[in-house]
């Protein structure tokens, strides 16, 4: 993990935000560590009030989120400071797991109908995803799904968006659909009655937190 460091922020009592000369910080020092040490010309040799430290980190090797997998997240805090009896060094663990998901398809049936609404929830990860190697390099991937005997697709039903995800990990459409077809089209979509094979072909590489949502009925 990698620390963000725009996002670190600490907190006095009182809830302020205190300024960048209150602490000194390294994230250089020891691999895969940042630590901060309080300045003592503002707050003298002793603190004796809580303060709440904030920060994100993000991944640095994002193969461990290429897959639909759980991953294992193990973080350990230490405090050196010193008291009547010399020198203590505590320290607080946090581990828990976070669900990695690259690709999610969800029904949504109404008893009698004689179809059923699907959506395809593409990068809920939020990572940057490239071309498929079955496609030219200047696509991007490629979404498949093979329908089983007994449907069939209604193509002009499919609709495509970026999405947004929460904090959460929840993912919701956003905006109109993205425009179809060759040329500025986001995408193109087809499909083989042969086969009941239904693609979507997204038509350029994206970066980090670009997320979809697809949408269609058969």
């Amino acid at each position: 993990m990698r620390l963000d460091e725009t996002t670190l922020r600490i907190e006095n009592p009182s809830g302020t935000t205190l300024d960048y000369s209150s602490f000194t910080y390294d994230v250089t020092s020891v691999p895969n560590t940042f630590s901060f040490q309080f300045d003592s010309s503002n707050f003298g040799s002793d603190i004796n009030e809580e303060y709440n430290i904030y920060f994100t980190t993000t991944f640095v090797d994002e193969t461990q989120l290429e897959t639909n997998t759980t991953v294992t997240i193990d973080n350990t805090a230490t405090i050196n400071h010193d008291v009547i009896d010399g020198v203590v060094t505590v320290t607080s663990q946090e581990q828990f797991d976070i669900t990695s998901s690259v690709i999610e398809k969800f029904q949504d049936y109404t008893n009698n109908a004689n179809y059923i609404d699907w959506e395809i929830h593409v990068n809920n990860n939020q990572i940057s995803i490239g071309p498929s190697p079955t496609l030219p390099s200047t696509n991007g991937p490629l979404i498949t799904d093979d329908l089983q005997e007994g449907l069939r697709m209604d193509l002009p039903s499919v609709e495509l968006y970026n999405a947004e995800v929460d904090a959460d990990g929840n993912m919701t459409a956003v905006g109109s659909p993205l425009a179809q077809g060759t040329g500025s089209g986001e995408y193109q979509a087809s499909y083989d009655a042969h086969s009941r094979r239904f693609e979507i072909e997204l038509m350029k590489q994206y970066q980090q937190h670009t997320s979809f949502a697809l949408e269609r009925i058969y």
